[in-house]
């Protein structure tokens, strides 16, 4: 799905890195992170996440990893004012690395957006229409 998004735009290009594992075996983000440190060395890294993600810390597979392998760029959500970030004790350097954008006020969530098509709305507002159209051709989310 990520592939057909990507044609919607030249600009972007899918990567096979974060896709599924044949064993069925999770995949962290962390691993993600290590592996393009890894690739592109001399590169900064971000990782863009919503506010309730980001809140979640502490449950993601290795967040004291996370937190030194990327800069954090960390979006405003509904219900999850970003003052709230301060509660998980974060030290002045991995501080510095969270970037906070509070000006984006968009309640766009993958869970909503699952919720949504499962209730049989095609989120043709929110989905390129390739995408809706693999995700309906495959029966995805019903």
């Amino acid at each position: 799905m990520v592939e057909l998004a990507c044609l919607e735009d030249p600009r972007f290009t899918a990567s096979q890195l974060d896709a599924p594992r044949a064993d069925g075996a999770p995949n962290y983000t962390v691993e993600t992170l290590s592996e393009l440190a890894q690739r592109m060395p001399e590169a900064r890294l971000f990782n863009l996440v919503g506010a309730d993600s980001f809140l979640g810390l502490p449950r993601w597979h290795e967040p004291e990893r996370l937190l030194q392998l990327a800069e954090w760029i960390v979006v405003s959500r509904p219900g999850f004012p970003i003052e709230n970030l301060a509660s998980l004790g974060l030290n002045a350097h991995v501080e510095s690395r969270v970037h906070l954008l509070d000006n984006v006020h968009d309640d766009t969530a993958a869970t909503g957006l699952r919720e949504r098509l499962q209730g049989g709305d095609p989120c043709i507002d929110l989905i390129a229409p390739r995408v809706l159209d693999y995700i309906q051709s495959h029966h995805l989310y019903q």
